[in-house]
Parts: structure tokens; sequence; C-alpha cells
């Protein structure tokens, strides 16, 4: 299982990471190695890397060069049959008709020939098409697994999270997570209400899967991208390294009444400083697409995310010497300088210094909110290492306020070893 990866990608709409100075990937994450025993950090677990990709990343998800879309196949049972307007690949069939709008058939009884997944194939038809594959399987697994392989060949069904199903005595232990492990498959995910199993609907989207996840009516093969990796280890979860910048610990009440202590992460990846370039990647001017995957994992990890969000700023470094003669402190190369923020919500219990409000300063309340709701709180975070003796470094903001409409400007500092 080390050797297999799993990820997720999706589509930037503001791809112009330079103008709009997106400077972090930051998330808060529980810890992923909590024990079954409920403690933090179980040092048995072997680990392994979470990876972000920036850049350009190909779209083509079944590796056969042709773009594959739902609503380009065949809407009856006899055009299936006969494989009009579609030809085959080493991973199924791909329509050859080219689709003029972004949605499915409008005869209702169509949806169950086009709502069968990226690679053209319905379950019954992948047991016919993937049959020398199955015929090797069948002498390598046991006939449990080998069920399941041939149920679903492709791995491909998708299964709502409340579907009868789960509450059958069979399933009747399932775990929360295991019910969302079908929901972002591709074939059936779209029933029409006719073949919804359910008295309830199911549907995961309205709208047919396909490989152009641009939008852009073209299948984009380019792999250009930054590459940055987290080391998901027991042994190296602490602040100051691998990019974490913060731990909170929380006392949670488990549903079954008993209580817990439950350990958050923040990480804060610059994505100026990427561990990896693919390509002909060379700034951060077209940021297309972001994926995140997993790798290298040989034991079972569950990442649960409170936040995942792309973090820009007001303020910039300023990249240019600040001395007055234009030179440069020898040395200065090795000198690390990050901007970033420091919050009451998210640092007011963080060690070894709690992050606590100004002198004087009171949180606003938040006019848009029922109620009494304050405003979060936070400030400038400045952090340098290895400046050298005589040199300088400096952020500076582009704004339009007149200053001289002030007659005093107040500026809180706070230094930390």
């Amino acid at each position: 299982p080390e050797e297999r990866w799993g990820g997720i990608m999706r589509k930037m709409n503001n791809t112009d990471f330079e103008a709009a100075n997106v400077e972090y990937i930051e998330f808060w994450m529980m810890d992923p190695f909590i024990g079954m025993d409920g403690q933090n950090g179980n040092p048995r677990h072997s680990g392994g890397d979470l990876y972000f990709n920036l850049g350009d990343i190909s779209e083509d998800v079944l590796r056969d060069g042709r773009k594959s879309y739902e609503h380009g196949l065949p809407t009856t049972a006899a055009a299936t049959e006969a494989g009009e307007g579609v030809e085959e690949t080493q991973w199924g069939r791909v329509p050859t008709v080219q689709a003029i709008v972004n949605s499915f058939d409008n005869d209702p009884a169509s949806r169950r020939y086009q709502d069968i997944g990226l690679d053209g194939l319905s379950s019954e038809m992948e047991r016919d098409f993937f049959a020398d594959f199955l015929h090797d399987m069948s002498g390598l697994v046991d006939a449990e697994a080998y069920q399941q392989v041939y149920n679903d060949p492709s791995s491909d069904d998708y299964m709502y999270f409340r579907r009868g199903i789960w509450d059958t005595v069979e399933h009747s232990t399932t775990k929360i997570a295991d019910r969302y492990k079908f929901y972002n498959n591709v074939e059936g995910n779209s029933p029409s209400t006719d073949d919804n199993p359910e008295s309830y609907p199911t549907q995961q989207t309205n709208y047919p899967n396909t490989e152009d996840i641009g939008e852009d009516n073209t299948l984009s093969e380019a792999e250009n991208y930054y590459q940055y990796r987290v080391h998901l280890e027991p042994g190296r979860m602490e602040i100051g390294s691998n990019y974490i910048t913060d731990i909170q610990d929380a006392t949670v009440q488990l549903a079954n009444g008993n209580t817990d202590q439950v350990r958050w992460y923040q990480f804060k990846i610059p994505v100026k400083d990427p561990d990896k370039k693919v390509g002909q990647m060379s700034n951060l001017q077209s940021v297309r697409y972001v994926r995140a995957f997993l790798k290298g994992f040989k034991d079972p990890v569950i990442l649960r995310f409170a936040s995942l969000d792309l973090v820009r700023s007001d303020w910039r470094k300023y990249e240019n010497t600040l001395l007055d003669d234009g030179s440069t402190v020898p040395g200065s190369g090795g000198t690390v300088f990050e901007v970033s923020t420091v919050s009451l919500e998210e640092n007011s219990s963080r060690e070894p210094v709690h992050y606590v409000l100004p002198p004087g300063i009171e949180q606003v309340i938040d006019p848009a909110q029922m109620g009494n709701v304050q405003l979060n709180e936070q400030s400038l975070s400045l952090r340098v290492l290895d400046l050298q003796d005589g040199d300088a470094r400096g952020i500076y903001k582009n704004t339009s306020y007149d200053m001289r409409q002030f007659k005093k400007i107040e500026m809180f500092v706070h230094m930390e070893k």
C-alpha cells in the first residue's frame, strides 16, 4: 500500500497568485495518528506524506489522451449495444460526439445509459470489458475479495451516505467515515427520479462527470507545477518543524457521553518556497489547478481538516536592499524572512507565548451578525532568522489612506525570543 497514492484536484478561479499576493497554504488538521485508545500521537503508526501541487496539472484522469465526458455517451440501450458514437481505449469507451452543453440528455430514461462514469462502462459492461483482468484476479485473491472486484471492476460505483443499505444488520456497525468512502465515485452519482433507489434525493450532482475540470472544452495534459511535501509522522509533529506553526488541545464530548482530549495542528506552507519543480513552472502567475494527494502510508489514516485556505496578505515583502548605498550584506542570502498573522481566535492559547489583545484595543462587534458577535482580532507576524549584522528586512503595503488626517498613529510591537 505504501506504493499507492490517492488524491483530489480542482480548478482555481483566481490563477494569478503573484498579483493576489497569495503566500501560504494554511490549514488546521486534527491529529491523524490519534490512537484507538483515544490517546494523541499513536507511536505505532508508520506515517506517510501529504503533497500539494500548484500549477498546470493534467486533466487526463484515465491516461489515454482522450477526453471522457458522460453527456457524450449513447442515450438508448440499442445505441449502447451497437457502440454508436463511441470508441474503445484501454480504459473503456470515450465519446466521439462533441458535447454542446454541459448537461445530460433531456429524457430521464437516458440517464442510466450516460451516468456510468468516466470509463463509459456500466458495472455489467465492465465485467465483459475487463474479463481478462477478472480471470487473472480469480487466482490471486480469496473468494470475498474477488466478489468485491467482480461487482465493480472499475471501483467507481457511487453510493449515497444515507442509503438504506447502511442501516441493515450487515452494516449496522459501519463507521461514519466508511459511509462516505463511495461518495466521490462517478458511476450512478446523478440518478434520475425513476432510477433513484430511495424515497429521498440521493444525487451527488446534477451535472455529468467529465475530465474537463477547467471547463474550457479542451483536455489539458500539461504537467507544470510546484510541489510541496508535508511529512506526517508521529515523531515530527512539533511547532517549528514540518510547517507546523501552532498546536491546540481541546476537550470534547463524544457521542457516547465520554470526554476525550483531541489535538489540532496548524500548518502554514509558503507557496514561494516549493520542495520540487515539475516541468516548465517558473512563477505563480498562472496557477490553474491545485491537487492534494497522499503517498507512503502503510497504515490506514484519515485527515480531518477544520480549514484549508490559500492565504493572501495586503502586506508584501520588500525584495530589494534597504541599505542607502544599494549594497548587500555578505551572508544575507541565508536569511529567512516570513510574513504571516497571529490572531486571538487561533493563537490565544499557543505555547510558549499566548497571543493577547494589545493594550487599549477592544474587539469590534460585527454589525452583519445577529447578536453581539465579536470580530477576530489579529496582528502581523514577522519572523526573521539569521539576520546578519547591519542588514535589514521590510514590508510595504499599497494603500490609499491619507495619513495627514490623523494626529497620532499608534503601533504596537511584541517581541519573542
